[in-house]
């Protein structure tokens, strides 16, 4: 414990370097769970322009609470009660420098996301009202915990004011997080970690969540400079705007048109949504490679990442999702998953020619086959899960599909091209395994 107080009590550059160097790692931890490798159209790019701002309050935070802490141990509180200045000129300067710090940092970070969202050549068209609303919102937000840093560095011993000023918004963000945000006033939860491919929040709930944070802002600010009757206003617009955001819910609504797709190539056509047209090449290579393990009379008209917004897929399209780890609709392709999870949906796609009621009866063992191939083709064990709910096959047909891997390349060719124009056409019925 000693050593604990003498770090917060010691040299303030080691106390900001270890401060921050805490919430880097942290927020990084949080980042990297939930990134992607583009940024993608500007709606994306808005949602994930939230995530900096787990970690700016931290600093700021932490750095007003320093800074104004300092004046207590400079002695600032006997000066004052001999001179006749007032204690707000010598906490101005401090709570505007860390404000300005905590706007003008998310602004930085705001700015570079949409400018690597332009040269992807994202439509800004497609949602300028939220960009007015949003960063704004996000500014107010850091705003809010940099002025509860200089509040705590006021009111209370240096040694409890900056671990609390820093771990407070962490912790906030979590409680937030998980026991709010799924409540009516779930709107009050100002870091999204969605993509705005789809759905968006809806312009009142992001007006009320502006409003809110920024009289949150306003109001600490003014505790902090002493200016108790100032902070009344803005405490009732605070309050005003909960209300709201009761009333409005943390609603969202459809984006009117769905994510345009871009396609390259030809039997088949690979298709991915235009937000994620920088892994296209990469998917394309990726599909070509896996198709190749089998005949061409396998090949679908069409290999899409996901499926469409409305409708059903058509039989000649297969839907690969691009998945790794543990992640959804990721794009960072997963060589092994990607290929298998390609080879299985080539078969799975007669479900739609066949029916789901009669699926079970025409398949037979066929599936578990076919699923094996592909794990043994693959390199992998199929009696081991290789992911989050992979499948895993039986001894008998491992073995039996093991005995036909062995057989001459004549034999294996033969099976594969009656296999194969019976899959195509979805006549598994007439299919007999080796």
């Amino acid at each position: 414990m000693t050593k604990l107080v003498s770090l917060y009590t010691g040299s303030p550059v080691a106390l900001l370097a270890g401060s921050g160097a805490i919430a880097l790692l942290a927020s990084g931890v949080m980042v990297w769970s939930h990134s992607e490798r583009w940024f993608g159209v500007l709606p994306t790019t808005l949602s994930l322009s939230t995530l900096p701002l787990i970690l700016t309050p931290m600093i700021c935070g932490g750095l007003g609470a320093f800074l104004a802490g300092q004046q207590r141990r400079w002695g600032a509180a006997e000066w004052l009660a001999v001179s006749s200045a007032s204690p707000r000129r010598l906490l101005r300067p401090v709570l505007i420098s860390v404000l300005a710090l905590a706007i003008g940092t998310h602004l930085i970070l705001v700015v570079a996301m949409v400018v690597a969202s332009l040269l992807r050549g994202a439509d800004v068209s497609l949602v300028p009202s939220h960009l007015l609303l949003v960063v704004p919102a996000g500014c107010a937000y850091a705003a809010t915990w940099a002025a509860l840093g200089v509040l705590l560095g006021r009111m209370v011993r240096q040694e409890i004011a900056l671990p609390l000023a820093s771990i407070s918004p962490y912790l906030a963000y979590f409680l937030m997080l998980y026991f709010i945000e799924s409540s009516r006033l779930g709107g009050i939860v100002i870091i999204d970690q969605r993509s705005w491919l789809e759905f968006i929040p809806t312009l009142p709930m992001l007006a009320a969540q502006l409003a809110f944070w920024s009289a949150a802002a306003a109001t600490l600010s003014a505790l902090a400079l002493r200016a108790w009757g100032v902070a009344q206003l803005p405490t009732l617009g605070m309050l005003i705007a909960l209300g709201a955001l009761l009333v409005v819910g943390p609603a969202v609504e459809e984006r009117s048109a769905p994510d345009e797709e871009v396609c390259v190539g030809s039997s088949p056509e690979v298709c991915v949504p235009h937000s994620h047209e920088t892994v296209l090449e990469e998917y394309h290579a990726a599909t070509r490679d896996t198709l190749e393990r089998v005949p061409e009379a396998l090949w679908p008209d069409r290999v899409v990442s996901e499926s469409p917004v409305h409708g059903v897929t058509e039989p000649g399209t297969v839907v690969a999702p691009p998945l790794s780890g543990n992640t959804s609709q990721a794009l960072r392709i997963d060589e092994e998953r990607f290929a298998v999870g390609l080879g299985e949906a080539l078969l799975l796609r007669c479900i739609l020619v066949v029916g789901a009621e009669e699926w079970s009866e025409v398949i037979g063992d066929l599936e578990e086959w076919w699923r094996t191939w592909w794990r043994l083709d693959m390199d992998l064990d199929p009696s081991e899960q290789h992911w989050a709910g992979d499948w895993t096959a039986q001894e008998g047909v491992i073995r039996a599909v093991e005995g036909f891997r062995s057989e001459p390349a004549a034999v294996q060719e033969q099976w594969w091209e009656r296999t194969a124009q019976a899959i195509s056409e979805c006549e598994l019925e007439s299919i007999e395994l080796p």
